[in-house]
This record gives structure tokens, C-alpha cells and sequence, in this order.
């Protein structure tokens, strides 16, 4: 005497695991974006007020002349930072003093910039980083 077979409906692994990415890619899709890192440093002071510091610099005023080394000394270390990751000298020889100089330039012609965007610019400028 033979039994009679029932047909076995055919299992697949692959559809759990493709609704298993589905749902994960469903999920990322609705995560919140992260917000932006802080940042902190004088990098972030708007070029205006870096040019009343330079402006007060220039006049001998005491409290600016200890901002403006604390923008050369920012200024130094970013420079510093940049050449150590880059094993290159970004500013091509042109040194802190000058590199103030420029940023100096950059901030009077973009007012709206501020510290790092116009040190980032002059090293741009110079160099092969974008």
C-alpha cells in the first residue's frame, strides 16, 4: 500500500531576509539626520569682529593686541594640525604672520565669512585642498 504524497509547499529563505531589509532600509530612511558637530575655537568668530581685533591691533589697543595673538595662535595650531595630516607645509612658506595678512585681506572682501572660512580660503589658495 503507497500513501499518498501531499505536495510541500517550497520554502525560501531568501523572502524573509528581504523583508528583513526592507524594513531595516525603511527604518534608516525615517532615522532623524545627526545634527552638524560643534564646533568651537575663535574658527568660528565672524570676520568682522576679527577685523575690529585687527583694527584695535593696529592702534596699540591692549585688549586686542591679546585677542589678536589668541587668533594667531588659533590660526597657528589649525595650520599645524593641516600639516600634520597633509605631511606638507599648506601655507607654501608664507608663515603665520603672513597667513594673518591674507586672512586679513580675505575677511575686509567677505565680511559675512568667518575665521576658519577665510584661513580655509588663503590655504586653498595655496595649496591642493578642497
Amino acid at each position: 500500500m503507497t500513501l499518498p504524497t501531499r505536495a510541500v509547499a517550497s520554502y525560501s529563505p531568501v523572502w524573509p531576509l528581504a523583508a528583513l531589509l526592507l524594513a531595516l532600509a525603511l527604518a534608516l530612511s525615517a532615522a532623524p539626520v545627526a545634527a552638524a558637530p560643534p564646533l568651537w575655537g575663535l574658527g568660528v568668530k565672524g570676520c568682522d569682529a576679527f577685523l575690529t581685533t585687527a583694527k584695535g591691533w593696529d592702534q596699540g589697543v591692549d585688549s586686542d593686541i591679546a585677542e589678536y595673538a589668541r587668533y594667531q595662535d588659533w590660526l597657528a595650531g589649525f595650520v599645524s594640525a593641516l600639516n600634520l595630516a597633509t605631511g606638507d607645509d599648506v601655507l607654501r612658506g608664507a608663515g603665520i604672520d603672513g597667513a594673518m595678512r591674507q586672512v586679513r585681506t580675505y575677511c575686509g572682501a567677505h565680511r559675512e565669512a568667518d575665521f576658519f572660512n577665510a584661513t580655509m580660503g588663503f590655504v586653498r589658495s595655496l595649496s591642493s585642498l578642497k
